[in-house]
């Protein structure tokens, strides 16, 4: 799942999709297009969210995007138009 930064609603959606398809072997990630916060946890607004509940996002780092994710995972998924746009140049 792919977003601009990767701190707030990515970091959540990760860890919701993790939750649901735990038992199914399915690899689930997230990243950002831009480095603004690589390696920096997601948005605490987001860690609480998750929390309520009961999906940990804790160990989460962001991360930028990059083209190997196109040979690593089957399905990318992004948040909009303009981002979807970045990473398909």
């Amino acid at each position: 799942m792919v977003c601009l930064s990767n701190i707030c609603d990515y970091p959540l959606a990760q860890g919701i999709l993790e939750s649901k398809v735990k038992d199914l072997g399915i690899k689930v990630d997230s990243a950002g297009k831009t480095t603004y916060h690589s390696g920096s946890l997601p948005d605490n607004r987001s860690i609480e969210v998750g929390k309520k509940y009961r999906v940990d996002i804790n160990k989460q780092k962001a991360r930028q995007f990059t083209k190997l994710g196109f040979e690593y995972f089957t399905h990318i998924f992004v948040i909009d138009l303009s981002n979807y746009k970045k990473i398909m140049a």
